[in-house]
């Protein structure tokens, strides 16, 4: 959260590609941006697991029989 209290967001639909996610995510980090929300992520073929970025917690459904169509990354 930035000083004055407004919190950041980033909406990008990264197309399924990991490059594109560590990509936004390390910009971010410059940024400073509080939430990323990604659409069409990419998960592996279990669709359980994504990539793993240590500055950002992983936000995903609990249903791990589908795969999701969005995932959030919140700054720790």
């Amino acid at each position: 959260m930035k000083k004055d209290g407004k919190i950041l967001f980033l909406q990008y639909n990264v197309n399924k590609n990991p490059h594109n996610m560590h990509t936004c995510l390390e910009y971010e980090i410059e940024s400073k941006i509080d939430y990323i929300l990604f659409q069409e992520s990419w998960f592996a073929e279990n669709n359980i697991t994504t990539i793993f970025y240590s500055t950002y917690y992983c936000i995903v459904p609990e249903y791990q029989n589908i795969r999701p169509r969005a995932t959030i990354f919140a700054r720790k």
